[in-house]
């Protein structure tokens, strides 16, 4: 399954959709998202992280996924531009949605 998802990841997720493209950005990284909020994944070498967005909202799960992804020390490029999430005012950025920390249950 990992090696079909990593060949043809618009088929998890659809075309220009985040979880689309982290597995795209990331290299080895498998992801799945869902309905509200909730997003996981695993890096080649065996760590991973899942998140749930409390309210449900789709929109912070870019850039809580990119924070976290930073926090297990992945460097892709990609994360920069997936991670960045405008506000949009009327059509133009306002304001960008961003991970303010990350904390952890364990």
């Amino acid at each position: 399954m990992v090696a079909a998802i990593q060949a043809y990841p618009w088929w998890l997720g659809g075309t220009g959709r985040p979880v689309t493209r982290f597995v795209e950005g990331v290299p080895g990284l498998v992801a799945k998202d869902d309905a509200e909020g909730v997003f996981a994944a695993a890096l080649p070498d065996g760590r991973a992280l899942a998140i749930k967005i409390l309210d449900g909202s789709l929109r912070p799960v870019p850039a809580v996924v990119a924070a976290a992804l930073r926090q297990l020390g992945v460097d892709a490029p990609a994360l920069g531009e997936i991670g960045r999430v405008d506000v949009l005012g009327h059509g133009v950025p306002v304001g960008r949605v961003g991970a303010a920390g990350y904390a952890s249950s364990a």
